[in-house]
């Protein structure tokens, strides 16, 4: 018999017998067996490194797909109040005589708007990823 070992670790154990009579077994069997008995391990460490692999794939697949929906989901949710920020920033500017109140309403704006501009960006980068993002065929 010989041990069967799976990334040095024992794994079970490979033999032959012979059941007619009693038999010696010479090195060079003995050495063929030690090499059957590597291979066995080296293909069970394969597999179970396959096997692992895959679960990682699909772990790191699971985890992407959680960030893209709560990028998504983070989008839509910031972009609802800050639609209500520029609205209403456009509102009081047309409203607003004071020349300090409507340049700081202008500000207010633009910021808003370049905020309004990275949430788009992150909504269609998750969109991209997510494989839901679809183009446009403009004009020409």
């Amino acid at each position: 018999m010989v041990p069967i070992f799976v990334n040095n670790q024992w794994w079970g154990y490979i033999g032959f017998a012979e059941c007619v009579r009693k038999r010696s077994w010479d090195t060079a069997e003995i050495g063929v067996l030690g090499t059957a008995a590597d291979i066995i391990g080296a293909a069970i460490y394969r597999r179970q490194a396959d096997e692992d692999l895959l679960q990682a794939r699909d772990r790191a697949m699971e985890a992407s797909n959680a960030k893209s929906l709560f990028l998504a989901n983070m989008s839509h949710e910031i972009r609802t109040p800050m639609n209500a920020i520029i609205g209403f920033t456009q509102m009081l500017e047309r409203t607003t005589a004071n020349k300090t109140q409507k340049e700081y309403l202008h500000i207010i704006g633009n910021s808003a708007n370049t905020l309004l501009d990275i949430i788009n960006s992150i909504l269609d980068f998750s969109k991209i990823e997510s494989g839901k993002f679809e183009l446009e065929k403009n004009g020409v």
